[in-house]
């Protein structure tokens, strides 16, 4: 049996949780509706990109570094040029002595004209090089510039690798030249029924 003090605490707690349920209820949908309103709201954010800095020229210093690499490299080249063009003229005068014994030494000696007009333009290249070289260095934009030496140098190199291999196979049809018997001019063959006159005893 509830006193009278009981009823009044029950009666007190049933209209604290009456009112404070709604307000409770209210703040939240409150705060949900304000989340939901500020989330909608918040436009996009775009992103610029920054600015990319100019391709800057070459230091000093790194000027110095490369031209004594592109150096290095045009003599090595020239001296492979020299080797090569030492070894086609000792090949040429071998094919001089060769075609004086009879042999056929058309095939060889037109490879290693294809040899020759490799090591020419190889060595045409080599002389304008050192130009190129310094536009390169000089040059504001490096990056773009260096595309252009670089492609001369490749085509040089091909250049080289073509003669040394021309000269490989002129080499190899001049040996061929050799072994293969040729007939001397104004020879004529010996028929064997008339090779003897006189009959064996």
């Amino acid at each position: 049996m509830f006193t009278s003090r009981s009823l009044f605490l029950i009666t007190r707690c049933a209209l604290a949780t009456a009112v404070l349920l709604p307000i409770v209820s209210l703040a939240q949908a409150t705060t949900s509706a304000t989340t939901s309103t500020t989330t909608a709201v918040v436009p996009a954010v775009e992103t610029t990109p920054l600015p990319t800095a100019a391709p800057a020229a070459l230091s000093p210093l790194a000027q110095t570094r490369i031209r004594n690499l592109a150096a290095n490299m045009s003599n090595r080249m020239d001296s492979a040029v020299k080797r090569l063009q030492n070894v086609h003229d000792r090949l040429d005068s071998r094919l001089t002595k060769v075609a004086l014994t009879g042999a056929d030494v058309t095939n060889a000696r037109t490879v290693l004209e294809e040899a020759q007009k490799h090591l020419d333009t190889a060595r045409s290249n080599l002389l304008g090089i050192d130009t190129t070289v310094e536009g390169f260095l000089s040059s504001s934009n490096p990056q773009e510039n260096w595309l252009e030496a670089k492609q001369f140098y490749n085509v040089t190199a091909d250049e080289i690798i073509a003669a040394h291999t021309a000269i490989k196979m002129s080499l190899t049809a001049t040996e061929q030249a050799m072994i293969t018997p040729m007939t001397p001019a104004g020879s004529t063959t010996i028929s064997s029924s008339t090779s003897s006159s006189t009959p064996i005893q």
